[in-house]
């Protein structure tokens, strides 16, 4: 990290894009950059960025290079908006990719090595202690991702059970009631599950559901998908 910027050495280090950001339009409080995601989908590199990081993340590199651009960041622009860690789905809201390891989760070695909590309970709890010792958030949008998992809903199948099924899903958002029809099979309660872990592990942490798709976009029932699920982020201030 290096800010102001050395305009003498041959790289430019993360800080310094955020000082040029904040020199080219401003602080994120006077109508520069709000927002900064801290990154996008750790627990799936070892599948999309194999370039970058051929090997799982566990619970504490994440939380580990969470912190540490989160700061950079936050050093230089301390009205900016954290998000974080930006989970692709269901499983990484549970566990770490290393807990997949060659028995798709079931012995999960990685969470039981960190109390055997949740991934993404855990890191509210940890991100809360480090924040709290230095006095300032480092995280201020628990930060996560939602595709629906039904057969041929994010596909973008447009037969009539699918239809069905694709709107049915969307309750998957809001509803305790309703047992998600996937191979998760149980009451997924998105956004209720995600505020109980803020409340109980770091209070005032806001919720964004930065990616979702229910498919089937240029259809009339991909269409009326979307507008209910922009009706229940709008209901639930996501």
């Amino acid at each position: 990290f290096n800010d102001p910027p050395d305009l003498n050495d041959d790289v430019v280090y993360q800080d310094e894009w955020v000082y040029h950001l904040t020199h080219k339009f401003g602080r994120a409080n006077a109508g520069g950059i709000r927002f900064y995601a801290m990154d996008n989908e750790p627990d799936l590199w070892d599948s999309t960025h194999t370039d970058m990081h051929p090997v799982r993340m566990g619970y504490q590199e994440t939380l580990e290079q969470f912190l540490t651009y989160s700061n950079a960041v936050k050093d230089v622009d301390g009205s900016a908006q954290i998000t974080g860690p930006v989970s692709w789905g269901w499983t990484g809201y549970f566990y770490s990719s290393k807990d997949r390891g060659k028995d798709n989760f079931a012995t999960h070695a990685d969470r039981k090595a960190h109390g055997d909590m949740p991934f993404l309970a855990w890191f509210l709890q940890e991100t809360a202690k480090q924040d709290r010792a230095k006095g300032r958030r480092s995280l201020d949008y628990l930060d996560i991702h939602y595709y629906p998992q039904g057969a041929g809903v994010y596909e973008g199948r447009t037969d009539s059970d699918t239809n069905a099924l694709r709107l049915r899903s969307t309750r998957a958002l809001w509803d305790e009631t309703y047992n998600d029809e996937s191979w998760i099979g149980t009451s997924v309660q998105l956004i209720p599950r995600m505020r109980q872990w803020i409340q109980k592990y770091y209070p005032g942490t806001k919720l964004a559901i930065n990616e979702w798709n229910w498919g089937a976009e240029a259809h009339i029932n991909g269409g009326i998908a979307v507008a209910e699920v922009l009706g229940v982020l709008a209901k639930e201030r996501v």
